[in-house]
């Protein structure tokens, strides 16, 4: 019994430190993930391309790859497109709903409400946004390394946005 009691004592004193280490990452994560979506909405390109790896590499469904460069002026001109129509844009309640940390690589999958104000409609727009991060350490900080977007979105969100005179979620 007393080797038992001393075995939990000492898992208990191991797991502690892991926990609040898991925990700080987990924070440091969403700050990643919150000041990119903000630089989005402040129209920032450079801000969000900030927390993006040099190593950045996505493909896409047609197999195509872009880097890194490819990325900043991809997403340059869908900012642009989109505040050509859109004003007021914000984010909110964001959650990670999944989080897989391993050493220092992380998958993160994260919801999220945004709203704007349609200038061809002259309509207030509202929706829900769902995302996955894949995230490594690199210098010490956290990076984006690769990003899906409307990961998971299901009918709902596909309907929602065609009820918002076909404009659909910022797609950063």
């Amino acid at each position: 019994m007393r080797k038992f009691s001393l075995f939990f004592i000492l898992a208990v004193l191991f797991t502690i430190p892991t926990l609040a280490q898991q925990d700080s990452q987990l924070e440091e994560i969403r700050a990643v993930i919150e000041k990119f979506e903000q630089g989005f909405a402040e129209h920032n390109v450079d801000a969000m391309m900030s927390l993006i790896s040099q190593n950045f590499s996505f493909k896409n469904k047609k197999g195509e790859t872009r880097d890194y460069l490819q990325e900043k002026a991809l997403l340059g001109k869908r900012m642009r497109d989109f505040f050509k129509k859109h004003i007021d844009y914000s984010f909110s309640e964001l959650k990670l709903t999944k989080t897989k940390i391993e050493s220092e690589n992380a998958d993160v999958w994260v919801e999220y409400k945004w709203e704007g104000f349609n200038l061809d409609s002259m309509k207030e727009i509202k929706g829900k946004g769902k995302k996955h991060f894949f995230l490594a350490k690199e210098g010490g900080e956290w990076k984006i390394t690769n990003l899906i977007k409307g990961a998971g979105a299901g009918g709902k969100n596909k309907l929602k946005n065609r009820k918002n005179n076909g404009k659909v979620n910022p797609g950063q």
